[in-house]
Order: C-alpha cells, then sequence, then structure tokens
C-alpha cells in the first residue's frame, strides 16, 4: 500500500502535516464527490487529555498527498469529528472530509457571463460560486488548469445561465464535455 500524507489547514493559511494518522480511506464514485475518512490517534498525556479532536474543526480545509508520486489526490473540508475508541489504537478522531467540488454541486448559476474562451468562463464559474474563491479550487496554476487554445465561433460562448436551474458543477462539467481539445 503506498504512503500518504494528511495535512490540515490552520486560519492563517498554513499547512500542518498530521503526524499520528493511522488509517485512510478515499471513497470516489462516478458522479459523487469523493470522501475521505481519516484515523487520527488521539493519545493522552500529563499535558492534554485527548487533545487531537480540538485540533481539528467543521468545514475546516484538509488534502491527502500520495507518497510515490507526491501529487495531492483528495483536497476537500471536514464535514464530521468523531471520537472514538478503536480496539486496535485506543482512542481515535475519526474525521470525515469531502471535495471541495461538493461546493459547486449545490451552487446555482444566475449569472450572463460572456467570455470567448472556455477556460475562462470556467475560471469564473469557480470564482463566483465556490465558498472560498479561487483558493480553495485552482484555476491558476498552467500545470492544472489549462487556457483554451482556441476562441469561440463569433468570439462568444452562449452562457446565460439567468433563466437556467444548473449548478456550477453541471455548467462546468457541459463546457468541458463541449470542449474540442
Amino acid at each position: 500500500m503506498p504512503s500518504a500524507t494528511f495535512q490540515y489547514r490552520l486560519s492563517d493559511g498554513t499547512w500542518v502535516t498530521e503526524s499520528s494518522y493511522v488509517r485512510l480511506t478515499i471513497e470516489d464514485e462516478l458522479g459523487h464527490p469523493m470522501n475521505a475518512k481519516i484515523t487520527v490517534a488521539n493519545f493522552s498525556n500529563a499535558n492534554a487529555v485527548n487533545n487531537r479532536e480540538t485540533v481539528y474543526s467543521d468545514y475546516q480545509e484538509v488534502r491527502i498527498r500520495e507518497g510515490n508520486t507526491s501529487r495531492y489526490i483528495f483536497y476537500g473540508r471536514i464535514e464530521r469529528i468523531h471520537p472514538e475508541y478503536d480496539a486496535v489504537y485506543g482512542h481515535v478522531v475519526e474525521i470525515y472530509a469531502r471535495d471541495l467540488l461538493q461546493e459547486l454541486l449545490k451552487v446555482q448559476v444566475n449569472t450572463n457571463y460572456t467570455p470567448t474562451l472556455r477556460s475562462s468562463l470556467i475560471r469564473s464559474l469557480v470564482s463566483d460560486h465556490s465558498q472560498r474563491g479561487t483558493s480553495g479550487i485552482i484555476t491558476s496554476n498552467a500545470d492544472k488548469f489549462e487556457t483554451s487554445s482556441s476562441s469561440e465561433v463569433g468570439g462568444v460562448l452562449d452562457s446565460n445561465y439567468t433563466d437556467k436551474s444548473t449548478s456550477a458543477l453541471r455548467a462546468i462539467s457541459e463546457l468541458a464535455i463541449e470542449d474540442p481539445n
């Protein structure tokens, strides 16, 4: 089994690597947001009793980096924190997190955009409809987000979402499917 690194983000933007995680499960089902369940050992000591559960909070950003390739395979937010007792590890904290794309699934688009490139429209949809703008879902890194190589015929995309009941994620999916590149 490949090694992985679990990290959580502090309120000042600093990423911290969790050294006490003992188990990691990622669920990735087509058509659904990716979920992660992270089990962190919650050992007691003289200075702090079961202190690991106070480190985490709901909606805190977390990410998981695969060890062999050093690529991030999960980036999301904590949805639930649950202290448990494990027969092998004793006191643990179960952390349940969901992929950041969930944010775009829940939000309806009701804006008229006039871009000339599909990538510009996708970038606008992400920044306008995610909870923290583009800080969570990165569209500025050329290695992760490609700019469309050609403009639309007629110069402007038909992207009027004011009368449609479309989620931001659905709109992005449809744009990606229609992309000729």
